[in-house]
């Protein structure tokens, strides 16, 4: 039975931080994962590596904060990452294979206004490179069903007046809420905030988020969209 109409990427970036936050501090990727969700939400070949970047950029006392929330070991990224032009690369070619393979024909995040700053910068270049389009935001799709069922506080005033009704959920909110709901979204050894880890409870997000949509048209008793009569 399809779930989805049909099947796509999620990724998620781990980072030396926010990228203007403070005075001007470029951010890097250190660490990406991603994998891929069929038409019937199963998860397939997932992917992980880390990114190496300079002593200068690890070390920048403005990227403390995120390798502690992360646990990532700035050795490990030295030893282990591959160089940011390769690493590009193996990413972009990963994606355009299950483009081929799955057709995936998009990448989805949690956050995309954070993660996809990083895939569509020159140095990564990924939606290009693969040939894939841009999906839903997750974190978005998550708030559509999370703020009316009273799980958020409302977004404050200067964002409500940008057409954001709701506080944006934490990706622990979201897998707190859907589980809560009957879903079954494993938390991993460490939580959060390690790239394959997020990627694939993201992956799991995005198949909750599509099973609740189904189940309000279900008793709204709304025309069966693409893939529904196969349910």
């Amino acid at each position: 039975m399809n779930l989805f109409d049909h099947p796509f990427i999620v990724v998620d970036c781990e980072t030396t931080g926010i990228t203007g936050k403070p005075d001007g501090f470029v951010a890097h990727v250190v660490e990406i994962g991603a994998c891929v969700v069929t038409e019937t939400g199963e998860v397939l070949d997932s992917l992980a590596f880390f990114v190496r970047q300079s002593p200068e950029v690890l070390d920048d006392p403005r990227a403390a904060r995120a390798f502690e929330i992360t646990g990532i070991d700035r050795q490990q990224v030295v030893r282990d990452g591959l160089p940011l032009e390769i690493a590009s690369k193996v990413f972009a070619l990963w994606v355009a294979a299950h483009r081929n393979l799955h057709n995936a024909s998009e990448i989805r995040a949690f956050n995309q206004a954070f993660d996809f700053v990083f895939l569509r910068a020159p140095e990564w270049n990924t939606f290009s490179r693969a040939r894939v389009g841009e999906g839903e935001c997750l974190m978005l799709a998550a708030m559509e069903i999370m703020g009316p069922a009273g799980a958020l506080p409302p977004a404050p005033r200067w964002a409500q007046d940008k057409g954001q009704p709701w506080k944006w959920p934490r990706v622990a909110e979201a897998v707190a809420f859907f589980n809560g709901k009957g879903h079954d979204i494993a938390w991993g050894a460490n939580s959060a905030h390690r790239a394959l880890e997020d990627c694939l409870k993201e992956a799991a997000l995005a198949v909750a988020i599509e099973k609740e949509r189904f189940a309000a048209r279900q008793q709204l008793h709304l025309p069966l969209e693409v893939g529904d009569e196969a349910r």
